[in-house]
């Protein structure tokens, strides 16, 4: 394995190089959040949250699929599936 950069390896890219804008993001994404934050259902009661799922589950090429508010929910999750407890 080569040397990190910062201990005189090859950088990945050149530091002169500017980095892209983040989030990307267009006025479809703008449109949808604003849908969102008006419908005020932000959370599991939102329908777009499951209509986001399903097509992701279908992309993934997967039988099931659910939305987590995080990794650590989706750990619990994945756990609870495979019925796996304490210890």
């Amino acid at each position: 394995m080569g040397q990190l950069a910062i201990h005189g390896g090859k950088p990945v890219r050149p530091a002169s190089a500017q980095w892209p804008q983040w989030p990307v993001c267009d006025d479809d994404d703008i449109d949808r959040l604003v849908h969102i934050a008006r419908s005020g259902a932000w959370a599991s009661t939102g329908s777009l949250k499951w209509t986001f799922a399903q097509a992701f589950t279908r992309y993934q090429g997967a039988k099931y699929g659910l939305c987590c508010a995080n990794g650590t929910s989706a750990l619990q999750l994945a756990l609870e599936a495979l019925d796996i407890g304490a210890n």
